[in-house]
């Protein structure tokens, strides 16, 4: 029953205590009480009748559940999910009580009961579209972007609005390949970000998704500042670098492990000159003796600490204990970030590299890195640009690639056309599959070998094509296998396509790697432009494109000329014979003389500046032109 205001409100206090002192024994009273209560925003008063009444009437399951109303409104959540679970286990049919324990879980924490609990709800009531949601929510919090795809794939169905679910929805739904409505959400998600920036409100869009779903540099640096937070605390002091005294330099990540973080930064952190830098290993990342990445790095940084567990005061205190030169942060607007520490100033110098390819937005950093091609404009960063003469990439020299299967072992046609990409879902969205559809009726042996995890994005691709009137026997999918597996058998790749908004990157150095030529466009904004950093790096320009026709165009002259595939396979290969590209002391004299030059431009007071690295050149040039 609902209330008007205080009037009604009060008749119906009188009403129901006159039918208590009349009736005590009714139990349907008590509880219409408790509910008034609650209306009338009395969460204390609610919560003792309750438990005063569940003295006499334990068995009722409404009283259960308005306690746990009661509890929740005074954030006592625990005890909440308690007096939901008791009420279920007494009203196992009713799905609201599943549902209102749901989100108590979900306050404390705990996703994965969350999640069931939405889901004993959902049986109950499967036309909801918020309990459909609000699952979705937590397998989201769980990383089961599938799950939550499933979620909101059926909230959609059954009435959800798209003005709802635009931003939420839109990565886990491309990340198995759902592309219904998918326009529309983009469209709806843009104009909702825009919306929020122009009201100064934090993006409903992370950075990272906006990055993969728009290439609108302008507003992601306004995104990204919406989500960086404002620096809090002063940096420590610079100390002057004096002869002889190594660089004290702190690499900050929550990803060494089997990650492409791991497989690259594994080899730089051991490959500085300790008469230069001395290397402190600053790790997010939970202790996993299992993870032979992981354990190689240990083994080979001197200096490792562990900051995984702690608060942010508590990494800010670490940190600055270990007395750094030189802060290099790994990880950007990536999952498991030290942004908040980062802000609280850990080092004289704050570096941001590798692990986002975009700015922060903020005033964290002092640098990031790029090179000339991915650091194009200097409006796209907050940050000053430390620009690297051959790659912002580091070359990892520990690659391996292991035995080469023959085309049937990995399922392949022996006289196909194999045209590869191995870029996640999530990146390449309707309108680039489509023109990859297109090349495919173009070039009848040409096959598609795509990676693609889990089965509802395999399910999901095979239905696009079919609708591409496309032989769906003509897309193959790449099974997840060992990092020496992959790179050996790339062997077999005839031409690999690039992404659009948000590019391959190790993707890209691994098919140069493995003597792959490859297709991209050169796009506007750091995430899409690193395969045309490396391909002029490996001064193979004609790969490049400007806009997705010439793509197309390249990708097609390719495919129907075999000697010059033959002859680009040769010129990729010899890369790997000593060009910079591919040598690991060549970048690490590049860097450490940069680490060296923003150390001693901060010692000595000078203003922040661009700094472009010649290589070769102990030297740094500031403020360099484009």
């Amino acid at each position: 029953m609902t209330r008007q205001g205080p009037v009604e409100a009060a008749e119906a206090m009188a009403l129901l205590q006159d039918g208590i002192q009349r009736s005590p024994e009714r139990p349907e009273l008590w509880e219409e009480l408790v509910a008034l209560l609650l209306e009338l925003k009395r969460p204390a008063k609610a919560r003792d009748l309750a438990m005063s009444c569940l003295g006499l009437f334990p068995a009722r399951a409404r009283l259960w559940t308005l306690l746990g109303r009661a509890l929740v409104l005074r954030a006592a959540h625990s005890e909440a999910v308690e007096a939901f679970v008791h009420a279920e286990g007494l009203s196992p049919d009713n799905p609201f009580i599943p549902a209102a324990l749901g989100e108590a879980l979900g306050v404390l924490g705990d996703a994965e009961a969350s999640a069931a609990a939405f889901g004993r709800a959902i049986l109950l009531a499967p036309g909801r579209p918020v309990l459909h949601v609000r699952q979705a929510h937590q397998l989201l919090r769980l990383k089961d972007l599938s799950g939550a795809a499933a979620g909101f794939r059926s909230a959609l169905a059954r009435g959800a609005s798209v003005e709802g679910l635009a931003c939420i929805s839109l990565i886990p739904l491309r990340n198995i390949a759902d592309w219904r409505d998918h326009d529309r959400l983009r469209t709806v998600a843009h104009a909702q970000v825009l919306k929020a920036m122009e009201a100064g409100q934090r993006s409903p869009l992370p950075p990272g998704q906006f990055l993969a779903l728009f290439e609108d540099s302008a507003t992601h640096k306004v995104v990204a500042r919406s989500w960086c937070p404002p620096v809090t605390g002063p940096r420590p002091v610079a100390k002057a670098i004096l002869a002889g005294r190594p660089l004290r330099v702190g690499y900050l990540s929550a990803d060494y492990r089997n990650h492409a973080m791991g497989h690259l930064m594994g080899g730089v952190m051991c490959a500085h000159d300790p008469k230069r830098v001395a290397v402190v290993a600053l790790s997010l990342a939970p202790r996993d003796d299992d993870d032979v990445v992981q354990r190689r790095m240990r083994a080979g940084v001197p200096e490792w600490i562990e900051l995984s567990g702690l608060t942010v005061a508590e990494v800010v205190e670490a940190v600055r204990a270990v007395d750094l030169d030189v802060l290099v942060d790994l990880m950007g607007h990536t999952q498991g970030d030290a942004m908040l520490a980062c802000a609280e100033g850990l080092a004289p110098v704050q570096i941001t590299w590798l692990g986002y390819p975009g700015t922060t937005g903020g005033d964290c950093f002092d640098h990031v890195v790029v090179d000339g091609d991915t650091g194009r404009d200097a409006a796209w960063f907050s940050e000053r640009r430390i620009v690297m003469p051959h790659s912002y990439q580091p070359p990892n020299p520990s690659w391996r690639g292991g035995k080469l299967p023959s085309r049937g072992e990995l399922g392949l046609p022996e006289d196909a056309l194999i045209i590869g990409s191995f870029s996640q879902c999530y990146k390449i969205g309707p309108a680039l599959f489509d023109a990859w559809m297109g090349l495919l009726r173009d070039h009848p042996r040409a096959v598609l070998w795509q990676i693609a995890r889990p089965d509802a994005s395999r399910q999901n691709l095979l239905r696009a094509v079919a609708g591409a009137g496309v032989d769906p026997k003509r897309l193959i999918f790449a099974g997840y296998v060992d990092h020496a597996a992959h790179l050996a058998r790339l062997a077999h790749v005839d031409l690999g396509l690039d992404s659009r908004t948000w590019g391959a990157h190790t993707t890209a150095r691994e098919l140069l790697w493995a003597g792959v030529p490859f297709v991209t466009v050169a796009g506007d904004q750091m995430a899409s432009r690193v395969g045309t950093g490396l391909l002029r790096a490996s001064g193979l320009d004609e790969l490049i494109a400007e806009d997705l026709p010439g793509y197309l165009h390249i990708a097609s002259e390719l495919l129907r000329d075999a000697p010059r595939r033959l002859a680009l396979r040769s010129r990729i290969q010899a890369l790997r014979e000593g060009h910079p590209l591919f040598s690991l002391p060549v970048f690490m004299a590049d860097w450490e003389t940069a680490l060296v030059g923003v150390a001693k431009a901060a010692a000595e007071g000078r203003p922040t500046a661009d700094v472009w690295v010649v290589s070769g050149d102990p030297l740094l040039h500031r403020e360099a032109p484009c």
